[in-house]
């Protein structure tokens, strides 16, 4: 053991072995435990850039190249890490993915994230809670959904 502080959050094995998957990390999940990612392992925006991509439907790497104003080339080279967007352009990601204006890409580790991040994988994870219900749970939940969605 290392004498790093632990982390905030704790990460069981099976979220472990994704991460390391996802990094072509070669080595076993105690090491991984102790190795700090953001540091030793990992381009945070490279990697943030990749999830979020990765997000999109069929075709929604050129709709965003499109949306963005850039060449698609461009965001591959960015995907590859043989480029960097401009300010304008990451603030321009925040808004199209949906993120809070204050999510800095380059330092905040979303790719980590065990919890949909984006705009469009929170509407997908509520529609995939919501088709899981059975019509009785449906029938006692929508009542405090209406008034939710309804506001003040």
């Amino acid at each position: 053991m290392t004498g790093r502080s632990s982390p905030a959050c704790s990460i069981d094995d099976n979220q472990l072995s994704r991460i390391a998957a996802s990094l072509e990390y070669i080595g076993t999940l105690e090491a991984l435990k102790d190795t700090d990612l953001a540091t030793e392992r990992a381009d945070i925006l490279v990697e943030n850039l990749r999830y979020l991509v990765k997000t999109e439907p069929r075709g929604g790497k050129r709709r965003l190249a499109m949306w963005l104003g850039i060449n698609p080339t461009s965001l591959s080279r960015w995907l590859g890490g043989k480029g960097r967007p401009r300010t304008s352009a990451l603030r321009s990601l925040q808004a199209y993915f949906g993120l809070p204006p204050e999510t800095d890409l380059q330092k905040r580790l979303i790719f980590l994230s065990p919890d949909p991040i984006d705009l469009v994988q929170k509407r997908r994870w509520c529609q995939q809670r919501l088709a899981a219900m059975t019509p009785d749970e449906l029938r006692d939940l929508f009542p405090g959904l209406q008034r939710l969605l309804d506001g003040p």
